[in-house]
This record gives C-alpha cells, sequence and structure tokens, in this order.
C-alpha cells in the first residue's frame, strides 16, 4: 500500500491516476492532453481558457506533474499563470 494526502493506494492503482481523480473531465482532458502513459513526446501547445475560479491554476499545476510522471524532464517545462 501506498499513503498519499488524500487517498490509499493499493500497489495495482499507480500514483498518477489517483492526483487525477480531483479534477472535472474537462479539467482532466487538458492535463492529459498529448500525453501517452510514461511517454511525453512533444505535442502541440495547450490553450485553457476558463473564467475566474474555474481551477485553472489547478489544472496548471497537475498538467506539470502529469507531465513529469510521465517521462517529461522537469528543467524543460515552463507552466505561466496571470491573473
Amino acid at each position: 500500500m501506498l499513503l498519499s494526502s488524500n487517498h490509499i493506494l493499493s500497489d495495482s492503482q499507480p500514483m498518477s491516476v489517483a492526483y487525477l481523480e480531483k479534477l472535472n473531465p474537462e479539467q482532466r482532458r487538458a492535463v492529459e492532453h498529448g500525453v501517452r502513459d510514461k511517454e511525453c513526446a512533444p505535442c502541440a501547445p495547450l490553450l485553457v481558457i476558463a473564467g475566474a475560479g474555474s481551477g485553472k491554476t489547478n489544472t496548471l499545476a497537475h498538467r506539470v506533474a502529469h507531465l513529469i510522471v510521465n517521462g517529461a524532464e522537469g528543467g524543460g517545462l515552463c507552466a505561466t499563470c496571470i491573473r
């Protein structure tokens, strides 16, 4: 068993799935855009446009984490949020 901040995970449930469970379907689609399991090949950029309080910053943070979990090098990522 693995323990994360909000989930108890069995050995069969990877952590990458657990942290995506809190996202709504649109957020999850943005987070997973262009990412195949354990393969982060360069893909088309993603632009997220949504209203205030819709979770854009949270979605961006999850996207960066998801890219790193799936093999992207953290030093090659740049994420920007503008208020």
